[in-house]
């Protein structure tokens, strides 16, 4: 790598930035955030517990 031109230096930099980034996206996607899932579901089920009035005429 020491002997590539600036450029190409920045094009394998470039590449190795974006296989990095598709395997985060990868490891994120088969391992969900664990406290967001949760968080997520006490919303929802506050949600569905709220009593809901029609409004006024």
């Amino acid at each position: 790598m020491q002997q590539l031109s600036e450029p190409l230096l920045q094009e394998v930099t470039d590449f190795i930035d974006f296989v990095m980034h598709k395997h985060q996206v990868k490891i994120t996607d088969s391992q969900p955030d664990e406290p967001l899932v949760e968080k997520w579901s006490q919303w929802f089920e506050a949600v569905d517990s709220l009593e809901i009035s029609p409004p006024e005429a």
